[in-house]
């Protein structure tokens, strides 16, 4: 009896230590399997305050700067709460407003967007929400409803085409003209040339004055 109770003891105690161990592994193990991973955590963007920021063209002249009330730096860099912008033309400075912009950094095109609103040297404003500017033409494209107000009319659109260069506006999908008389015209499109004040209309019809 001693001599199996010598035998028995240790092979008791060695099989307990062993289960002890094999539990502590498993319980460890199910812990880390269990252990929820960490998302992904997009960079933080990183942000500025009071910027201003500018481009030029290959000769050297200024195409645009503007004032911003702070950036963002992420996938793409957007200057917010812009105060005053300057776009420069054959024709002069349009200066405009806007929630925010994006700078292409390769091309220096420009997209604008949020509460646009443009006034050229004459007064002329124009305002809309989304404004695309194409630095190396000098083409300014709004897709959206764009609204012109100046001493003459007021001229309402859904979409516009404006080169810097030539002159030429063009104004597309239910132009609405209400001149200084108060009449009104609708047409199709409309196409006026900021050189030399001239203007022409397709499809359109004088509605007369709204009384």
């Amino acid at each position: 009896m001693s001599f199996l109770y010598k035998k028995l003891v240790p092979l008791v105690i060695s099989f307990i230590l062993v289960a002890t161990v094999a539990v502590f592994v498993l319980r460890t193990a199910d812990d880390v399997i269990d252990e929820p991973k960490e998302a992904d955590v997009p960079e933080e963007d990183l942000l500025a305050h009071s910027v201003e920021i500018w481009h030029f063209d290959p000769s050297g002249r200024k195409q645009w700067e503007v004032v911003a009330d702070s950036v963002a730096v992420g996938k793409e860099t957007v200057y917010r709460g812009i105060s005053e912008g300057r776009i420069y033309t054959e024709d002069g400075t349009l200066v405009f407003q806007a929630d925010e912009v994006v700078v292409d950094e390769s091309t220096g095109d420009l997209r604008i967007s949020g509460n646009v609103i443009v006034v050229d040297d004459n007064g002329a404003k124009l305002q809309t929400d989304a404004i695309t500017y194409v630095a190396a033409d000098g083409i300014i494209y709004c897709p959206e409803q764009v609204f012109v107000e100046s001493d003459r009319a007021t001229v309402s659109a859904g979409c516009m085409v404006w080169d810097t260069e030539t002159g030429v506006v063009e104004m597309s999908g239910t132009v609405e003209v209400v001149l200084e008389s108060g009449g009104t015209v609708e047409a199709e499109s409309l196409v006026h040339n900021t050189k030399d004040g001239s203007s022409s209309m397709s499809n359109f019809r004088y509605i007369g004055i709204d009384r």
